[in-house]
């Protein structure tokens, strides 16, 4: 019987300043351990379903499950004990060592009460959360010294230190020059590998995305249009029809896009 990480039903959200929702009848399962990417034009709804996923957001209707539990019932740190979220944007970081930001995560785990505390037991969790992205050598390093694709690496550190089953990530590879988004997508599959994560991120970036994703949802003006394998759903229909893009997949599975057709 598959284990789902995720369940989501019939979800509905709308802001209140817009005239039209931003999701539609949204329903979907992720099993535990996948690793699915969420994809769509701009303004259609990704990254409101991620928050609504990370518990930032509230549906107007519909409904998520964590791990078979309803997600509503679920106080604030217990649903930080499921979900991490890596967002886009981060409050700014003066002064933060890489350690001192990476340690913040543990409040899932301990509390208030227990951030006043710190054991070795804390210390070591935080370096092998920044070890197992590979920069555990930046430690003692000011976040803001840092280069764009390290301080990627340590926000996703610092999503890891929560020690959540459930990883969201929101746009991950944004500003990131080629090179850094390759190793970055490396990084996360490694871990999520290892630790048996189930991983959620928004991408804008298809050729990547069909290239990394196990699973793919597609949504397109609050809804979801296609959902199943890359090989499955990524079609020459799909891509015009979505992305106003003429290609298609070749048979070793990588996007070929000849141009607009917009």
């Amino acid at each position: 019987m598959t284990t789902h990480a995720l369940s989501v039903s019939e979800l509905a959200f709308r802001y209140p300043s817009a005239p039209e929702p931003v999701l539609r009848e949204c329903t979907f399962d992720i099993p535990a351990g996948q690793r699915c990417v969420v994809l769509g034009p701009n303004g259609c709804g990704k990254s409101t379903l991620l928050s609504i996923l990370a518990g930032v957001e509230s549906p107007d209707s519909g409904s998520v499950q964590l791990l078979s539990e309803d997600a509503s019932s679920l106080h604030r740190r217990a649903y930080a004990r499921r979900v991490a979220l890596m967002p886009q944007v981060l409050a700014p970081l003066q002064g933060l060592t890489a350690r001192e930001l990476v340690s913040q995560g543990r409040y899932a785990q301990v509390g208030a009460l227990g951030m006043l505390r710190r054991t070795k037991a804390d210390d070591d969790a935080t370096m092998a959360a920044l070890a197992a992205v590979g920069v555990e050598r930046f430690a003692d390093r000011l976040v803001d010294s840092l280069s764009g694709g390290e301080r990627q690496r340590v926000r996703l550190a610092l999503a890891l230190r929560q020690e959540a089953p459930i990883l969201l990530l929101d746009e991950p590879l944004a500003h990131l020059d080629l090179q850094h988004q390759f190793e970055l997508l490396d990084v996360v599959q490694d871990v999520a590998e290892r630790e048996g994560l189930t991983v959620v991120a928004v991408l804008h970036e298809l050729d990547l995305a069909v290239r990394w994703a196990e699973r793919i949802l597609v949504l397109h003006e609050g809804r979801i249009v296609a959902d199943g394998s890359p090989s499955e759903i990524i079609t020459p229909g799909l891509l015009a029809r979505v992305f106003g893009l003429d290609g298609h997949l070749d048979g070793e599975g990588r996007l070929q896009v000849q141009g607009s057709m917009r």
